[in-house]
């Protein structure tokens, strides 16, 4: 998933252990990294949302893909709140599509 991005010039953006275990820091991180595309699982998405408190939205997010377990209604409602202008793409896997 990495090399496609990095062949293409962009920047892969990690977050640390210690901002994924704590929403309150990885959603400022997030705002503060303006991410454009974001390739996430729905575990990590409730967690992105759970960080977001009514406060700014990550408006430089075009497109989600979430994959490594399957989408439900909430996971995209929690990345519609809190990016409006991506496109969601679910990635579940081959198998399974």
């Amino acid at each position: 998933d990495i090399f496609t991005a990095l062949s293409a010039g962009s920047t892969i953006l990690i977050p640390t252990e210690h901002l994924l275990f704590n929403p309150d820091l990885l959603y400022p991180w997030l705002l503060n990294k303006k991410p454009t595309i974001c390739h996430t699982t729905p575990a990590m998405t409730k967690l992105m949302h759970s960080g977001y408190h009514g406060s700014e939205k990550i408006e430089s997010l075009r497109a989600i893909f979430s994959g490594g377990d399957r989408l439900e209604g909430h996971h995209v409602n929690d990345m519609m709140t809190i990016a409006p202008n991506a496109k969601l793409i679910n990635f579940y896997g081959a198998t399974e599509t």
